[in-house]
Parts: C-alpha cells; structure tokens; sequence
C-alpha cells in the first residue's frame, strides 16, 4: 500500500510529499482466506436449503399417503358401522397407518439433526413380509373403492433383514 501526502504547497503546485509505503500481502491473504470461507459457507447454506425444500416436499407428500388411508377407513367404518369385524379390520388398517403418520412427522421434526448430519437409524431385525403386508393393507381398500388391480408379489430369499422400518416404509410408500 503506497500513502502519498502532499504537505507543502507553492502556487497551487505541491512541492513536497510524504510517502508512506506498507507491505500487506498478509492482510488481503487474510481477506482473500475470508472471502473464500464465506463463499463456502453461502454454498453450503444454499446446498442446505435445496435439501431442506426437498426434503419437505417429499414429506408432505410421504404424510398424503397416510392420511389419505387414514380418511379412507374411516369413511368406510362409517358405512359399515355395523359390521363388528370388518370395522375392527378397518380400525387396525387406521392404527397401522397412524403409526407411518407418526413416524413421517417424527422424522420432520427431527429436521435439525437431518441438516447436521446427526440422523440416527433404527435398525431392527424385520420380517419383510410383514412389512410388505402392512403397507398393501394400507393400499388394498382404496385401490378397491377405485376400483384400481392392486396386486403384489414378494418372494424375499431371506425375508428376515437389518433395517430401519421406518425408512423402509417411506421408501415403499413412495414406490
């Protein structure tokens, strides 16, 4: 950095100057070392926030699902409100997807932990077809009412994994 001060004048023409000189190559590398972190820390936040849309945009289309079978079997236990065991059928259909709400809205709440990178599974021994079966039943009536062929197949090697459940039910769910 180069000061020029002019300090005696003669007939408006400076006749003496004071130069100051100072080297500050450490100083603009200190800015030039900010500028690039706060460059990162922009394209980060950024990167955070398109995740964080996504993510609540597949969420709220994860929570459609069911609250969608949730109405449905409610709709049909006030039609067939007096057939005891259909309505217990129906009951336990709402019970089941209750419990995916449940986990969905978890998992959103837990949104915090997803953008720091402290996202936990919980891993289980899980019998697929169980699984598998939970989430047909969550399907089968509507898609009747639909009158939509619903139809699954699962033919597992070895039905018994290691998996979080509840991330394996939003995955199927979205399939």
């Amino acid at each position: 950095r180069l000061n020029i001060i002019p300090i005696e004048k003669n007939n408006s023409e400076i006749t003496k100057v004071i130069i100051a000189q100072r080297d500050i190559t450490d100083i603009k590398n200190q800015e030039i070392k900010k500028n690039s972190l706060l460059q990162e820390a922009i394209k980060k936040a950024n990167i955070a926030n398109r995740s964080k849309n996504t993510f609540l945009f597949n969420m709220s289309h994860d929570i459609r699902t069911p609250i969608n079978a949730i109405m449905g079997f409610t709709h049909l236990i006030k039609e067939h409100i007096n057939d005891k065991e259909l309505v217990l059928n129906y009951l336990e259909k709402i019970e089941k997807s209750s419990d995916v709400l449940c986990h969905i809205i978890d998992d959103i709440l837990d949104l915090a932990k997803i953008e720091n990178g402290q996202t936990q599974l919980d891993v289980k021994n899980t019998n697929l077809y169980e699984v598998s079966n939970m989430i047909k039943e969550m399907f089968d009536d509507s898609m009747k009412l639909k009158n939509i062929n619903f139809e699954t197949n699962f033919d597992f090697r070895d039905p018994y994994v290691i998996v979080d459940v509840n991330k394996l039910n939003q995955i199927i769910i979205n399939l």
